[in-house]
């Protein structure tokens, strides 16, 4: 019933039904708990209501399940996650990530993707670093989380070195996010050059999302000249993808 109502976006319901059951005592399930505290993080983003009253919810929420002891559910843990960052808390949050007694990959991409979120590229880079010695084996959404902070963050060389131990060294290979985001690296800081090597080799050029990220970089550093090959691809792309739309492909 609860995870009804979250998908129905009728919150306020999914937890007043939350409240009976702990007024009836009845135990709820991790799936349950999963799903009332997407309906709080949902909230939190603005979707409904104001953010204090929010706040609350889901801090009654994360009470209830750290008497129930079922912190130790990795789902339920990596929603908590999202909620303390979703209120602002993000050391909060990763007190908390300090304190799960079990994670998974999913509760490391958590960390890692909020603290890029938040602007921590550093932190990011570290957590990302600390995920590695620990054993934990990272996967693709671990490298988007880790290069947007990198990216967001100025952290270029890092990033590339990352980047280029996907495969080396993690068995990963990269995919259109992954360049995307160190395209968007090397053109925030001038690096054209770079850029047109990486992106003459790559599988994805004929998708416009590299060549809108290109073209925005070269609009901030005044790169005419890449900006007009930018252009042109996308100029290309449109007219094919309408031709292809008038046969009906």
């Amino acid at each position: 019933m609860i995870g009804w109502l979250v998908q129905k976006g009728q919150v306020m319901g999914a937890l007043s039904m939350f409240r009976l059951i702990c007024r009836k005592g009845i135990r709820i399930d991790f799936v349950s708990l999963s799903s009332i505290l997407g309906a709080c993080a949902g909230r939190i983003s603005g979707e409904v209501c104001d953010d204090d009253l929010d706040d609350i919810l889901g801090r009654q929420v994360h009470t209830h399940i750290a008497k129930d002891e079922c912190i130790n559910d990795v789902f339920v843990g990596s929603a908590l996650i999202d909620i303390y960052c979703k209120c602002g808390g993000v050391d909060e949050a990763r007190q908390f990530f300090d304190m799960m007694p079990n994670k998974n990959t999913i509760t490391w991409n958590e960390m890692i993707h909020e603290y890029a979120q938040s602007g921590c590229g550093y932190k990011a880079v570290c957590l990302y670093k600390v995920m590695i010695s620990s054993g934990n084996k990272p996967d693709s959404i671990t490298f988007v989380a880790v290069l947007t902070a990198c990216s967001h963050s100025g952290l270029v060389d890092v990033g590339l070195e990352i980047f280029n131990s996907m495969q080396l060294e993690h068995g990963v290979e990269a995919e259109l996010d992954h360049y995307t985001h160190i395209i968007d690296s090397l053109g925030r800081v001038s690096r054209f050059h770079e850029v047109e090597v990486l992106i003459d080799k790559i599988p994805y050029e004929d998708d416009p999302v590299l060549w809108e990220v290109m073209l925005c970089s070269c609009r901030v550093h005044d790169n005419v000249s890449l900006a007009r090959r930018a252009a042109d691809e996308l100029f290309r792309l449109d007219l094919l993808a309408n031709i292809y739309s008038a046969l009906g492909r």
